[in-house]
């Protein structure tokens, strides 16, 4: 018969237990650990997926995704180097193109991301002449070329090549550049971050921008202007600190300017990236550069500018605005698009390869799947066609590279790995925030299609204990 003594006793050794495997699963000692979410009930250290507008209930050890994206968070108690992520799903939406991202910068809100499923890709693998070296899959319609090797060394117009996950070696190159010390202005109001693509030949690189500070949040707003070349490798960068107002008081700062210059850079093309918060507003860019092509995105902040014009090579646009003055109806060559809601995305699909963009006022966010820019002829877009959710294979394209490990099947699902390197990704609050990216899939539209997902996986590896403690000793 059990006396209070021992029913004391045993709740004491369930403690202890419990206590201990929270302690290992806290330290790993050995640095690997594996997390798994199977939907059934919440999980200590893989948080639910969020926002839950974008997702129907957990049912039967598995949820449905009706928006994109969502994310999810993955609490560590220590640091790792290595995360490996394996999703089982079903793509029963259809959705053409399925990613996996990982926070690097909370501020401009930079994912890096890594392939799940390619609808297109998966059907090409199929039909289509294959060549495989490592993780790069070279296709072709008609057999030709037989390693990438020969395939670059021998180049196929650009306009034949589309891409996924693949950055060719071959870097695009004006031929009739001339360089010019005439000064070009940018005069729409940016707010927050944004990126763009330029071009050097010969000339070094030159912005001026001009910056205020809204101070509508608390903290401080720091702006960093980090500038890439197309081996995604760092060659240059400057910093403006915040302008000593920390608070959330409304009193916009004066404009102050932040300039960024260097000088003998190899020709080509370079990405200049614009690191910082809603709280910043650039009012000006001014440049010796002739191309300026802002990348996916830009958010124009003052609906007090009027008659915006804008050209776009993006096959899609998308709109949407915060406030009652952004609302406003969008010329897009003879098309309108019609923003008359806040808060909430309208987009118009099929464009032509280059539009026309009249708008009424700013005050509103433009995206889409290309790059922005003032003039018609100075749209500078480095990138192959993408095979992304906007793909359609016209009778122009005859090779496709790219770096995909097809999802293998799993019963009446699919099983997808992606890795991840953690050194630079953003950990907030001892979490890092993953994303699932699914372009196409819309909440809000009113058709019953969705994703279901089965298991998040996530093996960890990183050091052991005793690693860590010979580093600190």
């Amino acid at each position: 018969m059990l006396t209070i003594t021992k029913i004391r006793l045993f709740l004491w050794l369930i403690l202890l237990i419990t206590a201990g495997w929270l302690g290992w699963q806290a330290l790993v000692p050995n640095g690997q650990i594996s997390y798994i979410y199977d939907f059934q009930k919440p999980h200590i250290f893989i948080s639910e997926l969020k926002p839950v507008e974008r997702t129907l209930l957990p049912q039967d050890g598995s949820q449905a995704v009706i928006g994109d994206p969502i994310y999810f968070d993955l609490y560590t108690p220590r640091h790792f180097d290595q995360a490996k992520v394996t999703l089982t799903f079903q793509n029963t939406a259809q959705v053409p193109v399925i990613a996996m991202g990982l926070l690097q910068d909370e501020q401009s809100w930079q994912f890096i991301t890594q392939p799940v499923q390619n609808r297109w890709l998966d059907q090409l693998l199929a039909s289509w002449v294959k060549i495989r070296q490592g993780e790069t899959w070279l296709l072709q319609r008609q057999p030709g070329y037989t390693s990438l090797e020969t395939f670059w060394q021998q180049p196929v117009p650009a306009e034949e090549i589309a891409v996924y996950n693949y950055q060719p070696p071959q870097q695009p190159t004006l031929v009739n550049y001339q360089a010019t010390a005439t000064q070009h202005v940018f005069p729409y109001q940016l707010r927050g971050a944004y990126q763009f693509y330029t071009y050097i030949a010969n000339e070094a690189v030159f912005f001026d921008w001009l910056i205020k500070d809204l101070n509508l949040e608390v903290g401080a707003d720091q702006t960093e202007v980090v500038v890439y070349n197309l081996a995604n490798e760092i060659v240059g960068s400057i910093a403006l600190p915040d302008d000593n107002n920390i608070s959330d008081n409304g009193l916009v700062s004066l404009q102050r300017s932040l300039n960024l210059q260097h000088h003998n850079l190899p020709a080509g093309v370079y990405k200049v990236q614009v690191k910082t918060n809603n709280d910043i507003v650039t009012t000006e860019i001014a440049t010796k550069q002739q191309y300026l092509s802002f990348i996916n995105q830009l958010q124009l902040f003052s609906p007090e500018q009027k008659n915006l014009v804008l050209y776009t090579d993006s096959p899609i646009l998308l709109a949407q605005t915060n406030q009652a003055a952004g609302l406003q109806n969008i010329s897009v060559n003879d098309r309108i698009l019609r923003l008359d809601r806040s808060h909430e995305q309208v987009s118009l699909t099929g464009l032509d390869s280059i539009s026309t963009i009249q708008l009424a006022n700013g005050g509103l966010i433009l995206s889409g799947k290309g790059v922005f820019s003032l003039q018609r002829g100075g749209l500078l877009n480095p990138n192959f066609q993408q095979v992304d959710s906007y793909f359609k294979l016209s009778d122009n394209i005859n090779y496709v590279m790219a770096n995909y490990n097809p999802p293998t099947s799993t019963g009446d699902s699919q099983m997808a790995t992606v890795d991840f390197a953690l050194a630079g990704a953003e950990l907030l609050a001892g979490k890092y925030r993953f994303m699932l990216s699914l372009p196409g899939l819309l909440a809000e539209d009113q058709i019953n299609d969705y994703i279901i997902l089965k298991e998040i996986k996530i093996d960890l590896t990183g050091k052991t204990l005793w690693q860590k403690l010979r580093e600190k000793l």
